[in-house]
């Protein structure tokens, strides 16, 4: 699950505002408070002068003197004690907003983001309410998916998982099982069969990619295949292409790379059991040799440059 930045970007916004609004004086819609201790009084000849701070929310009403009061200022009352002194009381009122911040986030298919209690668990917008500072927060948040590629392209006879991962475990799609040892973007099967990718995105997400049906092919024509082998592998520098026999043909060579992009392409006649290409100019890495003769038959295989 990936909202970790609505998280961090709340808890700086949270921090902040605790040390902007600190009244001690406070009206707001579920509870009035008073502190006498802004109170401020003296007496001077028969008459009582009274300074008194309040607070109160946006929205909200402060009643003074029998008037309901909505906006921030000084207003002033007079009153007779019971002794018969003149009071006269000014009261500043300072009124404070709710604060309204827009977040924004991404979260996996699947999971679950508690936001101060409220459960998230789909794409859309949110708008939370936060009892607490003088007048709450109400925070508009607006969820999206992110965004994870669950398309698999075959190449060859390898599959390839288009989703940059972390991690891709490959599996049979018919007994729903992992195969052994089939970890990476890129998983070359031994036979024929149906298989889909389990991995993990980038961003923390976990998918499975969509079934693909694969048929081994070779090179040459299917009633006379041509079975070939690589040597080394890894490879540092010169990589042999073996075959078990002459293909008396022209075939192309690609070398692709572990997102899919080709890094060298050659053409070879085929007139030899035994060719060679240079890797030296490729960078330490997994990639994939892809053969293809001029019939359009082609097969692929796995191999790492160290």
């Amino acid at each position: 699950m990936r909202i970790i930045h609505i998280i961090s970007l709340l808890t700086s916004f949270l921090h902040f505002t605790s040390n902007l609004y600190t009244h001690d004086i406070a009206v707001n819609k579920k509870y009035t408070r008073v502190n006498r201790q802004n109170e401020n009084s003296k007496i001077l000849g028969d008459t009582i002068y009274t300074e008194l701070f309040a607070t109160i929310c946006e929205g909200d009403t402060f009643y003074f003197n029998g008037n309901p009061l909505t906006e921030e200022g000084e207003y002033t009352a007079s009153f007779i004690t019971s002794n018969g002194l003149d009071s006269i009381v000014t009261l500043f009122l300072e009124v404070n907003i709710i604060l309204e911040p827009i977040l924004t986030g991404s979260l996996c298919k699947g999971d679950t983001f508690w936001l101060y209690g409220y459960p998230i668990t789909e794409p859309g917008p949110y708008t939370i309410f936060i009892d607490t500072f003088p007048c709450g927060i109400l925070i508009d948040v607006d969820v999206q998916y992110f965004n994870v590629d669950t398309s698999v392209t075959i190449i060859g006879n390898s599959l390839q998982s288009n989703e940059p991962a972390t991690f891709v475990q490959w599996y049979d799609c018919i007994t729903g099982l992992p195969i052994p040892g089939a970890i990476g973007r890129i998983f070359t099967p031994t036979i024929s069969g149906t298989y889909k990718a389990r991995f993990t995105s980038l961003d923390g997400c976990d998918a499975f990619t969509g079934c693909r049906t694969i048929i081994i092919s070779a090179i040459g024509s299917p009633a006379d295949p041509v079975q070939w082998q690589i040597f080394p592998n890894p490879v540092h520098d010169l990589l042999e292409i073996r075959f078990d026999r002459e293909m008396n043909q022209n075939f192309d060579v690609e070398i692709i790379d572990i997102i899919g992009r080709i890094q060298m392409k050659q053409n070879f006649s085929g007139d030899s059991p035994v060719q060679r290409m240079d890797m030296k100019i490729l960078l330490p890495g997994t990639y994939l040799i892809h053969l293809t003769d001029i019939n359009g038959h082609s097969s692929s295989k796995l191999f790492s440059k160290i």
